[in-house]
Order: C-alpha cells, then structure tokens, then sequence
C-alpha cells in the first residue's frame, strides 16, 4: 500500500515537472520570436505579465470565423490569431456569439473581423490582416441593375449599403442566413466577401443564387478594441505586419481544404461512393488553384482598377480632379468638418485666356491649362481638393487652416508663378475666396466663392477677394 502511494505521488511530481519545463520553453519561445516583431522592453514585459486575452466574434461567417460541425472553432481570423498567438507568446481565449449585439455587450478586449468601412466610430482598430473583394448575390432571374425596391438581406447590427433604404431591408443573425432567405425567396439580394460567398455556395450548392464581383469595392478586416490598449495594439499591428504572401496563401488553403458539404456519410458511400468523393476534392482543389491564381494575380488587378478609378475621377488634360469628383470630395468634406474647423474654397478664373486660344492655338492653350494644373498641385498641399471646374476655371478646397492670411499668401504664390507661364505670352488670374467656419451648404459657399472671383475680374483681373 505504501509502494503504491509512492509511485502515485512520484508520477504526480513528474509530470508537474514537465509541465513547469514546458511552460518555461514556451515562455523562451515566445521572447525569442518577439524579437523577429522588434518588440520593445515595455511590450515583451506586456507580454511576460498579461494574462488570457479574450477575442470575441459572431458564429456564420466562414471562412473568416466560425463553428464547424465538430464544434472547433476555425477560419482564416482564428488562424491569423494562433499565428500571433505563437509569435508574440500572447494568449488567447475565442468566444463565439449569435449576434453583433452579444458580442459587444460581453466586452471583450479585442473584436475579431471588424471591418473599417463598417466600423463604430467609437471603435480602436488594428492594421487590417485580410482585404477580399465585395461579392453581390441575387436571386436567379433578377436583373442586378434593378435592385432599389428588392429586399435586401443584410446582417444584425451592421451597416446598410448606400443606397438601400431601411424598409427595404431584412437583417439576420449571420451571413449563411442572408444566403438561405435569398436562395428561399424571403429576400432578393444581399452583398457579402468573396470568400465567404463561395465557401457557403460550396457547402449549400446553392440553386437559386447567382453571384456578380463588384469590380473595385473592397472590405478589409481587422482586430477592434473596445478600449484603448496602445501595448496591446502595437503588438498585434507588428504581427499583423509579418505575415508574408506566403503565409497568408497558407491561412486560406487551409480554408479551402476544410469545407464540409451538406451530405450525410450514408448517401455518399451507399449512393455514389467514390464518385462523389473524387467530385468533391477536384472541387476542393479547383477552389485551391482559384484562390492561388486570384492572389498571384490580385496585385496586377489593383493597379488595374486603380487606373479606371483615376480615369473615371481625374480630368484627362490637366491629371487633376475633374468637375464631379472635385464637388463630390468636398461635399464630403462640408459634411463630415468639424464646426470648430476653419476652411477655405478658392475659385480661379485665367483672365484673357479667350485671346491665348485665338492667338496662339489651341496647343498653346492647352498647355497653360497643364501649368496651372502643375503649379496648383505644388503649391497646395497634398490634403487640399484641387480641381479643373470648367474650360480655364479651377478650385481649391483648403482643409483646416490656421489663418486668412495664410490662403491669401498661397494665392499670392501661385499668381507670381503665373509669370513663368510662357514666354511668347503671359496669363493672369482672377481669384475669389470664400472662408468657410462651421457648417455649410455647398451651392452657398461655391457663389460666394464664384461672386468673389467675379469681382476680382471686375477690378481689372489679376486681383485675389477674400469674403469672409
């Protein structure tokens, strides 16, 4: 009875021993691979004294995060999470919540698969760790231009596109919801991630849905911290930073490799057997070599679709905003300013540019329009709107200045660059300016801006009016 009573308590020790090295080892680990993250004094003791980091986020959104049908928690954030898990020595506990609503109200210290552009604004978040293309899915039959009175699928507690109206709009707990109310007739469309959408038409087989890529809208995913925790924050953002092209390629074929179909295992073997399976992995591996292809190439289509951005927005003699783009971004602007803000919209109006035209030709006419371009641009800073608002009239939207006489000497500026213009001929400018504090409407203040500049013409042209 005694021999036995040793031995209990001898394995007992033993394994409390190995336990104890095995901690120790990975606590080592960590500190030697926080070192590959350049992590300070003050982050590694973070890391030494911070207990469990719990990391909150909604059930149903595979591949990102979700549930499978073994109960493991799985997708492409939990394992970006285990990767900074491992490479920080951090330690993280994944709960797993029905609706937005749950998940925020459990407090959690950080929020898995927040996206900025639908984000509180009350909300910290982390450098994003995943950019995947905006997916529309509709019912089959529909046509996808003609959606504004169809109901619309969308997700508890999130954001509604622009555009859709909130009558029009049905919400559900997750994403694989929004797809079964449209794919049964309960909704007509909704919008979702291309890795979502193809994980759940996989997995459903879904009949009824059709997909169509939106081109250049993109989400991004990131970490959100409901509370500010700048160590925490700048650890994470540093491991964020070291994932590779190559890894993440790992992150998602682990994806792709795990999808479950709908089928029980009785009608697999008893019906098709082997037929299916071999289907199911062509189809596994099809999705593989998509997903590969679609990363190699996702950077050619980015600067692709940044060319198409700039030739839709930018006016095509001068490479400056044209006149749309140019009213549209300072709309924005008049609507999200601070009223405590002062700001300043500048009109210029070249003064006998008709002559130059005549004169000169058109050539010559032209290139004075691409100096004014050119001199606005480097006058100005790179966080002021300028735009070409007609055939030789420009504007220039100056975003949080300090004092009047500060937007007047940068007219000043650019009225003396006027003199380098050409040499067979010289050109002068009319300036209005308008300064804008608080809020405003933007037909009001263009007016006053375009009477000021009127005015200027009216003296004679080459003057600059100020109204306040």
């Amino acid at each position: 009875m005694g021999i036995k009573l040793y031995k209990n308590k001898s394995r007992k020790l033993t394994i409390l021993i190995l336990f104890l090295v095995f901690q120790i080892n990975r606590y080592a680990i960590a500190i030697d691979k926080g070192n590959t993250l350049n992590l300070i004094d003050g982050e590694k003791e973070y890391i030494k004294t911070r207990g469990t980091i719990t990391a909150a986020t909604i059930d149903g959104a595979a591949p990102l995060h979700y549930i499978n049908s073994k109960g493991d928690k799985k997708g492409i954030a939990i394992s970006i999470l285990e990767y900074i898990g491992d490479i920080s020595g951090l330690d993280f506990e994944c709960k797993f919540y029905k609706t937005i609503d749950e998940v925020f109200k459990s407090k959690p210290d950080i929020i898995i698969g927040v996206s900025p552009e639908y984000a509180p604004p009350n909300l910290i978040l982390s450098n994003s760790y995943l950019e995947a293309s905006t997916i529309l899915f509709i019912r089959a039959g529909l046509n996808p231009s003609e959606l504004e009175d169809k109901i619309y699928a969308g997700i508890e507690g999130g954001t509604l596109p622009e555009g859709v109206k909130r009558e029009n709009a049905i919400e559900y707990p997750a994403r694989i919801d929004t797809l079964e109310a449209v794919e049964n007739g309960h909704a007509h469309y909704g919008y979702g991630n291309e890795y979502s959408i193809t994980f759940y038409n996989i997995q459903n087989s879904f009949k009824n849905i059709v997909t169509v890529p939106m081109g250049k809208q993109t989400r991004r995913y990131s970490f959100g911290f409901l509370k500010e925790d700048p160590i925490l924050l700048s650890i994470i953002n540093k491991s964020i930073d070291s994932i590779d092209e190559k890894q993440m390629e790992s992150f998602i074929l682990e994806m792709a490799t795990s999808i479950e179909r709908k089928i029980t295992p009785s009608m697999v073997f008893q019906t098709y057997g082997s037929i299916i399976i071999g289907l199911i992995l062509l189809i596994m591996a099809i999705l593989s070599w998509g997903i590969i292809i679609n990363i190699k190439h996702k950077k050619t289509v980015i600067l692709q679709n940044k060319i198409l951005v700039e030739k839709t927005e930018k006016d095509g003699l001068t490479g400056i905003y044209n006149t749309n783009t140019a009213k549209d971004l300072i709309k924005d602007r008049l609507y999200e300013k601070d009223a405590l803000t002062k700001d300043a919209l500048i009109i210029l109006d070249c003064d006998g540019f008709k002559n130059v035209n005549d004169t000169h030709g058109h050539l010559a006419g032209d290139r004075s329009l691409k100096y004014i371009a050119k001199i606005l641009k480097t006058t100005f800073r790179d966080t002021d709107i300028v735009g070409r608002i007609g055939g030789d009239e420009f504007c220039i939207y100056m975003k949080d200045i300090s004092l009047t006489d500060y937007v007047y000497d940068k007219c000043k500026q650019v009225m003396g660059l006027m003199g380098k213009i050409d040499e067979d001929f010289q050109l002068t400018l009319s300036i209005g300016v308008k300064i804008i504090n608080g809020h405003g409407e933007f037909k009001e203040i263009f007016y006053q801006a375009d009477q000021a500049m009127y005015e200027s013409k009216r003296k004679g042209g080459g003057y600059i009016t100020i109204r306040s």
